[in-house]
């Protein structure tokens, strides 16, 4: 009975891999695809109750349709790099030409007999950073699911709901903020400090057992510094008269000040007698005990700084408000809603093989095809609509960043 019921299993978990690759990419390459394409199969689905011989015989499964619906265009787009330059095209030889590389992204339901299954979007790794800026994803619905994303990228996408918010009211309901350019800087501005601090965020949890505990502890020094350098020019970037501009760069110097005291704390580590398993406590979030001057994790000093972010887009806001702290409207709870992500950074019950990589940045770069697009299934990240508008407004978000 054992060996059945792991050939039902495998049975089941082949066909649920097909439908998904078929939801995901088709049966076409992106390039062949048209305009509001429709393309279907048929997989076999086992009875829920049948557990006997004959696994894939028709009379003891039923087929279901699986089919693939591109909504609207299919739109060539820019292919940029993770600095958002423009990539060139390879001739035969692999040889980058003068011609700036184009790929053609589309939106896809995936229906399974009638009903809604899947949505997929195919597009570069640049659109789905943007889209991640911009809240695309419900960070309220990718908390109930299992997918890991760093704390990072939740910190985004929850500051980034504003910006979702916003423009869906001013497409809507034609009403626009007289102030929502100075609300989307302080937003930005927030990103921006993330992203800056998300190579040394990579070293938590992150000791490389292939290099020597001098190089490891090396790595976080030069990551480290590389963050302060981008932290310099934030400061440039948001200079400017305005107060919220002001709590800004206030703001960033402190996270500086932050990062010289760290600093002071990795140079009290001798290179040449650390040893392995002080920087795995030095880089590890388990169980690593805090002792203020003499031991403190990394993890510490993220979470620190991550509030410290949290604080310059909370403060900035208030800034912008005649009513003063406390005020700042749905902004101000998006941004303490980011704050619980900081605060539960060193409560997170993991071990030191747990580390962040680039793709819980949702960061693709790495995974994209050789026309240099990836395919997003928004399911995993939470997303299940409410009901048609509700579809229709997803795509329409989607679809404003492709275009």
């Amino acid at each position: 009975m054992q060996r059945k019921k792991k050939a039902y299993q495998h049975f089941i978990g082949t066909n649920g891999e097909k439908a998904h690759a078929h939801f995901i990419y088709g049966s076409k390459a992106p390039k062949e695809l048209k305009d509001n394409e429709e393309e279907s199969i048929s997989i076999l689905v086992p009875s829920q109750t049948y557990w006997g011989e004959g696994l894939a015989s028709e009379t003891k499964a039923e087929p279901s349709k699986i089919t693939r619906k591109v909504i609207g265009p299919v739109r060539e787009i820019p292919v940029l790099d993770r600095q958002g330059k423009p990539v060139k095209k390879l001739d035969e030889k692999g040889q980058p030409t003068q011609e700036d590389k184009k790929a053609k992204a589309h939106i896809a339901v995936g229906i399974q007999d009638g009903n809604f299954a899947s949505l997929t979007w195919v597009t570069t790794p640049q659109n789905i950073r943007i889209a991640v800026r911009n809240g695309l994803i419900d960070p309220a619905k990718l908390a109930k699911k299992k997918q890991k994303v760093s704390p990072l990228a939740r910190m985004k996408l929850q500051l980034g709901t504003y910006k979702r918010d916003a423009f869906l009211v001013a497409v809507e309901d034609k009403i626009v903020n007289f102030e929502v350019d100075k609300k989307v800087a302080i937003i930005n501005a927030g990103q921006d400090c993330l992203d800056a601090i998300s190579k040394l965020y990579r070293c938590r949890n992150g000791y490389q057992l292939w290099k020597s505990p001098k190089e490891n502890l090396t790595r976080v020094k030069n990551e480290l510094d590389g963050y302060d350098k981008e932290l310099q020019k934030l400061l440039e970037i948001y200079k400017g008269d305005g107060d919220h501009l002001k709590v800004i760069r206030e703001k960033i110097n402190g996270l500086r000040q932050g990062i010289a005291e760290y600093r002071t704390h990795l140079d009290s580590f001798d290179p040449e007698t650390v040893t392995q398993d002080e920087i795995q406590k030095l880089l590890g979030s388990y169980k690593s005990e805090y002792i203020a001057g003499k031991s403190e994790p990394i993890t510490y000093f993220l979470q620190r700084q991550l509030i410290g972010i949290h604080e310059l887009a909370l403060m900035s806001n208030y800034a912008l408000s005649t009513l003063g702290v406390g005020s700042g409207g749905q902004l101000s709870d998006q941004i303490r809603d980011s704050k619980e992500i900081a605060d539960r950074l060193t409560e997170e019950d993991v071990d030191f093989h747990n580390s962040t990589s680039t793709e819980h940045d949702f960061d693709f770069d790495d995974l994209a095809n050789e026309d240099g697009l990836v395919a997003l299934d928004m399911g995993h990240y939470g997303y299940t609509p409410d009901d048609e508008i509700d579809l229709a407004r997803q795509v329409k978000l989607m679809s404003a960043i492709d275009e």
